[in-house]
C-alpha cells in the first residue's frame, strides 16, 4: 500500500484559513506517520523555509507549494518539482 501524502495544507500564513504554525504542521505530520507533507499557503510561500527546517527535524520530506488565486477568482494548487 502506498503511503499517504497530504498535498494541500495551509498554515497560519494563510489568513483566516490556517491556524497552525509550519513547525506544528511538520510535527503533526510526523505523529501521523506521513513521509512527506506539502505546505500550500494562499498566494505565496511565506512559511516554506520554516516548514522545511521543521520537516527536517521531524524526519519528513517537505514539499513546497502555493494555492494561487487566478484572475477569475478560481484557485489552483502549484507544487515545486525537484529533480534528484
Amino acid at each position: 500500500m502506498a503511503a499517504y501524502v497530504e498535498l494541500h495544507c495551509h498554515s497560519a500564513y494563510s489568513f483566516l484559513d490556517g491556524a497552525s504554525q509550519p513547525e506544528e504542521l511538520a510535527a503533526r505530520a510526523a505523529e501521523l506517520g506521513y513521509d512527506a507533507l506539502a505546505l500550500t499557503d494562499h498566494d505565496g510561500v511565506y512559511g516554506s523555509l520554516e516548514f522545511a527546517h521543521a520537516a527536517k527535524v521531524f524526519g519528513i520530506r517537505p514539499i513546497t507549494g502555493a494555492e494561487v488565486t487566478l484572475e477569475s477568482g478560481a484557485h489552483i494548487t502549484l507544487l515545486v518539482e525537484t529533480r534528484r
